[in-house]
């Protein structure tokens, strides 16, 4: 948790390895109320945030949103109204801010789509969208569009949550009553939120999938319930300072698509492909399940489908933890791994490697070409060990050439229907399966592996490939 000065209430989020886990107060939630302007109102004890109206558009000035969404635009007035002699008692900051909204203010569409705050957009008369706020006494206001940008289509809800561990948080409801939906199966939880799939399409026939592949799109959501012991928001008159509190999280998730899969039958592990809307980190909020349409590329024949999200080494304000993956199921029976013997063996310090291997001309349909052959391996790897591991195919299998060299898997790999990870992560006793293709001269005639350990490097004879 990073802590910046009281006039701007606290920065809420801090950077983790994998998974982030930011501590917010909830020791206040304010309800919204009809004010006698017309308007809706709910604050916290340093902020009140009044909002006159809430409007659709199609545009924000010259501005449009993304293709399949709309803004919505609502008027607000925000006042501080931090208790100026509780602030000198305790030394606390008359001045109130935000210097990015979207960190603090989040709105939820449906109960299920949370908006991307729109800073800085230009109505075309000159007035930009608020970005932040600052406040400099008790009593003082400042007024402007708050823009969200959210799916284009009619909603049945709308509802705003505010959160800032410095002066609580709070909730205010635009619009209708959120009516709760449920996932195809029961969320998964661990230690710091659930996870559902509320749709499935399979296959999506709306993406082109490579040969060999099928499209599917996965609708995931999830919602944070991690508590931390932290003090309670330092404004609240009702407590003793230095009291402590249960509060909530927001969990950001760094790195998502190494660590997202859809794991076919038990053992081929896919990442998301493009075409969805997973964004570069998503956050998960509490008090409702949001998230995205994922796409996910995977063998045309598979039958099994499992979704598999894997929470490493998430950062929190106690340290690193460790989660066990959540394994949510798609379509058929989740299949353990099926048995997979080889003629080539290798322990690792903390793999265990299983190798079978066949020569062909073409692989994924494409020629290996004149006076070249394709050795493929079929690669079972184990992770043995107590903690997650990555193995990396292409700088750990490598096939030696007629002249000796070494070679990596060639690029016509990733066209297969097995093809691997560029980094393939295994959770503690994960079993993974995928194949490698490698373009090698024709005249080599009992292929050799180069494989590269953690702490060993040797080179190993192939069985008689076929």
């Amino acid at each position: 948790m990073n802590a910046a000065h009281n006039s701007w209430g606290r920065s809420i989020f801090q950077r983790a390895t994998w998974w982030t886990l930011a501590a917010l107060a909830i020791g206040l939630t304010g309800s919204a109320r009809a004010e006698s302007s017309g308007g809706l109102t709910a604050g916290n004890f340093a902020v009140r945030l009044t909002v006159t109206s809430v409007q659709a558009q199609g545009n924000y000035g010259p501005t449009r949103p993304a293709a399949g969404h709309q803004f919505l635009v609502l008027a607000a007035k925000w006042e501080n109204r931090i208790d100026a002699k509780l602030a000198d008692e305790r030394g606390l900051a008359p001045a109130y801010g935000v210097p990015d909204l979207g960190m603090h203010l989040y709105l939820v569409t449906d109960g299920a789509h949370r908006g991307e705050l729109r800073g800085n957009l230009d109505d075309g008369s000159g007035h930009q969208s608020l970005d932040g706020i600052m406040l400099g006494k008790p009593g003082a206001p400042i007024a402007g569009d708050i823009v969200f940008e959210i799916p284009a289509g009619k909603y049945t809800s709308a509802d705003l949550r505010f959160y800032d561990d410095t002066a609580g948080d709070f909730s205010l409801a635009l619009a209708g009553s959120t009516v709760e939906t449920r996932p195809l199966q029961p969320a998964q939880k661990n230690a710091v939120g659930e996870f559902a799939v509320f749709a499935l399409t399979d296959p999506d026939r709306t993406v082109n999938a490579p040969r060999g592949f099928r499209a599917i799109a996965v609708d995931l959501r999830g919602r944070s319930d991690w508590l931390a012991t932290k003090e309670a928001p330092a404004y609240d008159p009702s407590v003793t300072p230095g009291t402590t509190v249960k509060r909530v999280n927001l969990l950001d998730w760094t790195e998502v698509r190494q660590y997202l899969t859809v794991v076919a039958d038990g053992a081929y592990a896919f990442p998301p492909a493009d075409g969805g809307e997973l964004p570069d980190v998503p956050r998960f909020i509490p008090d409702f399940f949001t998230g995205w349409r994922i796409v996910f590329f995977v063998p045309a024949d598979a039958h099994s489908l499992e979704l598999v999200a894997e929470m490493p080494h998430a950062g929190t304000d106690e340290g690193t933890i460790d989660l066990p993956p959540v394994r949510l199921p798609l379509t058929g029976k989740s299949l353990a791994p099926a048995a997979f013997s080889a003629p080539l063996s290798i322990k690792d310090e903390m793999f265990a490697v299983s190798i079978a291997s066949r020569r062909t001309a073409t692989f994924a349909g494409e020629p290996a070409g004149e006076g070249k052959q394709f050795i493929i391996l079929d690669v079972g790897v184990m992770n043995t060990g107590e903690t997650g591991e990555f193995f990396q195919p292409a700088e750990q299998l490598l096939m030696i050439d007629a002249d000796g060299s070494e070679l990596p898997p060639d690029g016509v790999t990733a066209q297969g229907a097995h093809r691997p990870m560029d980094r393939v992560h295994f959770a503690p006793h994960t079993f993974r399966r995928f194949e490698t293709a490698y373009q090698v001269d024709a005249s080599v005639a009992h292929p050799k592996l180069s494989y590269h350990g953690g702490s060993f490097m040797q080179v190993y004879e192939l069985a008689p490939v076929q």
